[in-house]
């Protein structure tokens, strides 16, 4: 029901943005190296099954000890594993084009998983349901900030931009801000 509403409300001016960008550029060397490498898995005979990579990276992505209790050890072990998961992607191995869609998918689950633990190897503090057991308590005056991650090259770039508390209608107690 939500994306529904969701498409609703978005939907005409998505249109409107769509019919006024204009052709695409299409760069056919690079569009013949992406379907290669898309349907390289069907080609492969040997391998790890998107069943087995989705069961790994769930037994990184379940436990209290990694995602809901954390603690720096925990986080870079977790984080250590989904980077060793995420070596093993080019050994997927798809026998028909339902497969084919779960390798993709599982692509987008190490991804994730990896976004989520350097986040959270970057947030040095606790707050609300975050917890960290090495870091305990709240910290507005370091840790008020929005963590990002950006793909730089082979690697993933953690960033921080201040949250921007004059904005909000309700501030923290204490927090400097523009008046609305």
């Amino acid at each position: 029901m939500h994306a529904w509403f969701s498409a609703r409300l978005a939907g005409a001016s998505a249109a409107q943005c769509a019919g006024s960008v204009g052709e695409p550029k299409i760069d056919t060397d690079q569009a013949r190296t992406f379907k290669a490498e898309i349907f390289a898995p069907l080609e492969r005979d040997l391998g790890m099954t998107p069943h087995e990579m989705v069961s790994r990276i769930q037994n990184v992505m379940q436990p209290i000890k990694f995602t809901a209790w954390k603690r720096e050890d925990r986080l870079q072990e977790a984080l250590d594993i989904v980077l060793r998961l995420g070596a093993k992607l080019p050994t997927l191995v798809a026998k028909d084009y339902h497969h084919l869609c779960s390798v993709n998918e599982c692509r987008s689950m190490v991804l994730s998983s990896e976004m989520f633990f350097r986040a959270c190897l970057a947030r040095k503090e606790t707050r609300g349901w975050f917890i960290r057991e090495d870091y305990p308590t709240r910290d507005d005056k370091n840790m008020l900030k929005w963590v990002l991650l950006q793909k730089q090259g082979d690697e993933m770039a953690v960033s921080y931009e201040d949250v921007p508390m004059g904005d909000y209608k309700y501030r923290l107690k204490g927090m400097q801000s523009k008046p609305l």
